[in-house]
């Protein structure tokens, strides 16, 4: 994919917004533990290197979403943003008929839509939930709820908006045709997500580890969707 110059000025607008974003993270928010940095990054990397692409080729659903809420909710914005970040940066997805896919092999606007969408959501949703009553450390109900879904909504805008611009196709029919199918999956994710924190809040790192499982079934069972749609289609 090539990109045109108002494909250059998009990506340039999110990464200052996600610059800005994190700047404002590290000025008003500290790392819980060294260990949990670590740990939350690791799994972030993994996560994120079993990236399923879809049928299109170009967008690809990420498992990652559930660890970045989950890390969100136990310790709170800086460590969720940070991790999420090194997460997309250091990640090693393989593609069908590409081989492994990563920072140094992909074109650098790649990596930057990436990082910078990465950043843009996670650090929004992280603020959002302690505005609105969200506690770090503690499961809260409706603000989990409600990030989660808005979550969603900002990752599907933000990969339409980069879509439309590269594309040049119209907004709607771009968010219709590569990212729709996603919403059903993202909550699915996003409820592993919410059931890893409630494991590491109420167990520790060893109930976190126990729970991985079902996301990565959860990702393999929609791997098989995907490539059954694919017969179908074809």
């Amino acid at each position: 994919m090539v990109t045109n110059k108002k494909t250059n000025i998009y990506i340039g607008l999110l990464s200052i917004i996600s610059i800005s974003l994190y700047t404002y993270l590290v000025l008003s928010f500290d790392f819980p533990s060294f260990s949990m940095m670590i740990f939350w990054t690791i799994l972030a990397i993994i996560v994120e290197s079993l990236l399923v692409p879809l049928p299109n080729n170009i967008v690809g659903l990420s498992v990652g979403y559930a660890v970045n809420l989950s890390s969100m909710i136990v310790g709170g914005p800086l460590l969720a943003t940070t991790a999420s970040a090194l997460g997309v940066l250091l990640r090693v997805p393989k593609v069908t008929g590409r081989g492994y896919i990563h920072t140094l092999n992909l074109p650098l606007y790649k990596t930057i839509f990436n990082i910078s969408q990465s950043i843009i959501v996670t650090s929004l949703i992280s603020l959002i939930y302690i505005a609105i009553g969200g506690v770090v450390g503690e499961f809260t109900l409706i603000p989990t709820i409600v990030v989660l879904l808005l979550g969603i909504l900002l990752n599907t805008t933000i990969i339409s908006g980069f879509l439309t611009f590269a594309t040049k196709q119209h907004f709607y029919n771009v968010w219709i045709n590569n990212v729709k199918g996603m919403f059903a999956s993202a909550i699915a994710v996003g409820t592993i997500g919410i059931i890893i924190a409630l494991a590491f809040i109420g167990y520790g790192y060893g109930a976190v580890l126990l729970f991985f499982g079902p996301l990565l079934l959860a990702r393999y069972s929609f791997k098989l969707y995907i490539e059954m749609r694919n017969l179908y289609i074809s």
